[in-house]
């Protein structure tokens, strides 16, 4: 059968890809789309969850997506002889439905535990200041849930946010401190801010790579949760995710 194929796809000037996707539990992902990247071939997934794409000769991103789950692409695929290619199982990974910050754990995403510094103030007129800080009393720091990474680059998956900032906090537990360089305009000074690339997704959904080095870090949805007020009482305090990278 094989043969008699391989024969009929170069009598025909053309390749095939083949291969199975699958959920990362392994079960077979029924009508997931396969696409060459510039062209009009494209098919779906089988009851087992195979495919079987014929296409012209050529180098091709192929890409893999399915409803409600995170599409896959093989950039740079060499697919220039008329033949058959497999590229096995593809494993795709349920998109969550929680907001904010993700990260991958044990085959699925999960939320950052939730966090916050409080905004301590003094001063007046041109000596105003505000300082956005762990709190000052170690009773409260302790409790405050953190989330433990090994350095290097560690890739997020961002579901819907407002845009997320970093910052490595520093010796004195502070994300970053303000003051007024004239009577209308604030000035913000900050420590080392990790390199941080994002890959835009669809609906708003993002994956978010953090470049980390060894230390302590707050990272907080700025444009809709940060300016949250993250506890009841009479001080300012906002919501993020604290990072201790070993």
């Amino acid at each position: 059968m094989q043969t008699l194929l391989l024969s009929m796809l170069a009598g025909c000037g053309k390749m095939a890809i083949d291969g199975t996707v699958s959920d990362v539990s392994g079960e077979p992902i029924v009508g997931a789309r396969v696409t060459l990247i510039g062209t009009q071939c494209q098919t779906v997934t089988d009851a087992e969850g195979r495919f079987e794409l014929p296409c012209l000769p050529g180098v091709y991103t192929l890409t893999i997506g399915a409803d409600s789950y995170l599409a896959q692409d093989i950039e740079q695929f060499d697919a220039s002889e008329r033949k058959r290619y497999d590229v096995g199982t593809r494993n795709l990974i349920k998109l969550p439905t929680d907001k904010g910050l993700l990260k991958f754990v044990d085959n699925a995403y999960e939320p950052l535990a939730r966090g916050w510094i409080e905004r301590r103030k003094g001063g007046s007129g041109t000596d105003q200041w505000k300082i956005y800080c762990l709190p000052e009393d170690e009773a409260e720091r302790a409790e405050i849930p953190v989330n433990t990474f090994a350095a290097g680059n560690q890739p997020f998956f961002d579901n819907d946010s407002g845009g997320w900032r970093a910052w490595k906090l520093d010796e004195e537990g502070c994300a970053y401190r303000m003051a007024p360089d004239t009577k209308s305009s604030w000035e913000m000074t900050y420590g080392e801010k990790p390199e941080m690339q994002e890959q835009r997704l669809e609906d708003g959904k993002s994956i978010v790579v953090l470049a980390l080095e060894p230390g302590a870090y707050f990272v907080a949805d700025w444009g809709t949760g940060f300016f949250k007020s993250a506890t009841e009482n009479e001080r300012k305090a906002y919501w993020g995710h604290h990072l201790v990278v070993q």
